[in-house]
């Protein structure tokens, strides 16, 4: 321990709600959320003294709301809830909606707040929750269960732990545990970005087929043939459009195109256990790693102890890891030029600052892997995705762009295009538009003030039917917001 720093508070937890916990204004989430509602109204399971479990994400609050207005019409109740808890779920316990929450674990500062006075919220732990060895588990008597997925594949098996370039991205957490719904629904969108949600074959198994009941898309519900008691109930309602789950995946592999396939070894990196301790699946390494390393020079140490340079060296030697290094011109003569056996195994490779067209070649080479990596997309044909990229550009040139702060291209540029990506996500909305990227250039702190004000009639002027197609979708969405 270097310093221990004495402070008034940590954290805002009024800010809690701002993430996970707020509800979605993307239309996309919205019609998902509503078919949800749509399918747990007309099952056998909608009657009173019904239970349900809901997860945290923006579409999800959304069912609870719709739900929450079902009830209300139809005259039921719940008996409880259980899972994690948020606020829009004690307000179904306050108004008598429900009429016990099983709280396992709070996601806001109202559920938080409300553990300590309402009596209805009962505080359980896990074992309670979901011990498959304990007879009183609230999941094993669960009526309805709605959990999201990174994929589903054609036989409904559902994985929510590596990603769709073979990399570990999560944990189990309580998915499996809630798969033992009387019926599970899965929601999720049919593409996110250029990725395929509904595939022929998940990378893993987390939650195996059998549990999953309905798989709910934009475009259409799937249920599992198993169930056909769920297909019977649903195949004349008119605001559940049945389709097979080999159909859904057809149309995403049609959006997005077929991925590479994903080569790995007979290396196994991680086990996936089923919930009663049985291995469903194992997870491998890649081929061809390419370890790449951000600020390289840290790994060297003082020479007083054993550092991560030293540790790299023999795996260098025998070929066991390739890694490619970044740092600047500055730290790479004032660190690893000391470490004479650790340059030595490396080709030092100047990389120029590129040219004003070579960034906007990179912006655009670069935009379809942030879009992977975020599940996001900048909503507009190339044309217009390539103007956005030459302001964006010309706004970072040299003699606009702070000198203090050190960026060059593309570091600058590229700042403002992801946090373009981040003011989208934070909103939980999948398309990126033209106000995220002016907001990101407004608050970038790698440009002069006086430069933001003269560009700014310049943006307006260049984007003006962006901007205008932009004014009239948000009124539409916030008309839909508060309508439920």
């Amino acid at each position: 321990v270097d310093y221990v720093v004495k402070i008034d508070k940590v954290g805002d937890p009024d800010r809690i709600g701002s993430g996970a916990t707020r509800f979605t204004k993307d239309p996309k989430e919205l019609k998902i959320a509503k078919m949800v509602n749509d399918v747990i109204v007309n099952s056998p399971y909608f009657k009173e003294g019904f239970s349900f479990q809901t997860g945290t994400g923006g579409a999800a609050l959304a069912v609870t709301r719709f739900l929450r207005q079902a009830m209300i019409d139809n005259n039921i109740t719940a008996s409880f809830t259980c899972g994690g808890t948020t606020s829009p779920i004690v307000k179904l316990l306050e108004e008598g909606l429900v009429k016990k929450v099983m709280d396992v674990q709070d996601f806001d500062k109202g559920a938080a707040s409300s553990m300590k006075s309402n009596p209805g919220q009962i505080e359980i732990d896990g074992s309670w929750y979901a011990d498959p060895d304990n007879k009183g588990a609230m999941v094993d008597q669960l009526d309805i269960a709605i959990l999201s997925a990174l994929e589903i594949d054609t036989d409904f098996n559902v994985n929510v732990l590596t990603g769709s370039n073979g990399e570990i991205r999560g944990a189990v957490g309580g998915h499996q545990d809630a798969g033992t719904a009387k019926m599970t629904i899965i929601s999720a969108p049919l593409t996110r970005g250029r990725i395929a949600t509904i595939v022929p074959a998940v990378n893993s198994v987390t939650t195996p087929g059998s549990s999953i009941d309905v798989v709910v898309t934009e475009v259409g519900v799937a249920v599992n043939p198993a169930r056909k008691d769920l297909i019977e109930a649903f195949k004349n309602v008119p605001s559940i459009p049945l389709i097979s789950i080999e159909e859904l995946q057809q149309r995403a592999e049609k959006i997005v195109g077929k991925p590479e396939k994903i080569e790995y070894t007979d290396r196994t990196v991680a086990l996936v256990e089923y919930r009663d301790g049985t291995l469903i699946d194992e997870i491998k390494s890649k081929t061809n790693l390419i370890l790449f390393i951000d600020e390289i020079h840290t790994l060297i140490g003082k020479g007083e102890s054993l550092d991560f340079a030293n540790m790299f060296k023999p795996a260098l030697d025998r070929g066991d890891i390739k890694v490619i290094g970044a740092t600047t011109t500055e730290e790479y003569e004032r660190y690893i030029l000391r470490d004479k056996a650790f340059v030595r195994r490396f080709q030092k490779i100047d990389v120029a600052e590129p040219t004003r067209d070579e960034n906007v070649e990179i912006l655009i080479g670069t935009l379809p892997k942030i879009e992977k990596r975020t599940g996001a997309k900048l909503m507009y044909s190339s044309y217009v995705q390539r103007k956005i990229m030459e302001f964006i550009t010309d706004i970072t040139s040299e003699y606009k762009r702070i000198y203090e702060i050190g960026s060059r291209y593309p570091d600058v540029s590229l700042t403002i295009v992801q946090q373009a990506f981040s003011n989208a996500l934070f909103d939980n909305r999948k398309e990126v538009n033209i106000m995220d990227v002016k907001n990101a250039i407004i608050n970038s702190k790698n440009i002069y003030e006086d430069v933001k004000k003269k560009s700014e009639p310049i943006f307006n002027t260049m984007f003006s039917d962006q901007l205008a197609d932009y004014n009239a979708s948000n009124d539409v969405y916030e008309k839909l917001g508060e309508d439920i």
